[in-house]
C-alpha cells in the first residue's frame, strides 16, 4: 500500500465519520424538535383548560365530529390524526363533554418517536404512578399522573413498550365534595 492510498483512505474515512456524526446530530435535533412540538401541544391544551370544542379544535388544528355513544350521558368529539413532525404524530383525539358542554376529559395517542418516562418526568415534574401493570397482557399499562393547577395530565406507558409514551389524557381538577 502506497502513502497516497493510505492518505486517500484516511481522507475518505474522515469524510464518512463527519457525515455520520452530522446525521446523528441532525436526527437528535429532529427528535428534540418532535418532542418540543408534543410539549407545546400538551402545554397549549393545559393552558386552554377547561377545553371546549372550539379550543380543542384550535389547539390541535383539526375538525371534530360527534361520535354516537350507546349511553348518552354526554358528548364525545373525535378528531382526525395529526402529524406534529415527520417523526411524531397523534391520533385517537378525543374530547368528552357533559350534556351541558362542560369539559370532562380529553385524550390522544402518540405515534412515532419514543418519548421516554424520564423525558416526561423532566418536562412535567414529579409523577405519581396511579395504575400499574397487572401482568396479564403486553397491553397492560402504567399510568403516571402530573398534577397541574387546572387538573391533571395522565401519561400512559404500555407494558409492551414500557419506556415509550403511548397516550396522554387530561382531566379537570376534582371539586371538593364530588
Amino acid at each position: 500500500m502506497t502513502l497516497g492510498t493510505v492518505v486517500r483512505r484516511s481522507a475518505i474515512t474522515a469524510v464518512f465519520i463527519s457525515f455520520a456524526a452530522a446525521a446523528a446530530d441532525s436526527s437528535q435535533d429532529i427528535n428534540t424538535s418532535s418532542r418540543q412540538r408534543l410539549w407545546v401541544l400538551l402545554d397549549s391544551m393545559g393552558q386552554n383548560m377547561p377545553l371546549t370544542k372550539p379550543s380543542f379544535e384550535s389547539v390541535l388544528n383539526v375538525s371534530t365530529y360527534e361520535r354516537e355513544e350507546e349511553h348518552r350521558d354526554g358528548i364525545v368529539l373525535i378528531g382526525e390524526p395529526h402529524a406534529l413532525s415527520n417523526y411524531l404524530g397523534v391520533s385517537d383525539l378525543k374530547l368528552q363533554l357533559d350534556n351541558e358542554h362542560k369539559f370532562r376529559h380529553a385524550s390522544l395517542t402518540v405515534h412515532g418517536a419514543c418519548i421516554t418516562y424520564k423525558e416526561v418526568k423532566k418536562k412535567y415534574g414529579p409523577l405519581v404512578i396511579v395504575d400499574s401493570p397487572k401482568g396479564h397482557t403486553p397491553f397492560d399499562d402504567t399510568i403516571a399522573q402530573s398534577i397541574q393547577p387546572w387538573g391533571s395530565y395522565y401519561f400512559v406507558f404500555l407494558d409492551i413498550a414500557a419506556d415509550c409514551l403511548h397516550s396522554v389524557a387530561l382531566s379537570p381538577r376534582k371539586e371538593e365534595g364530588i
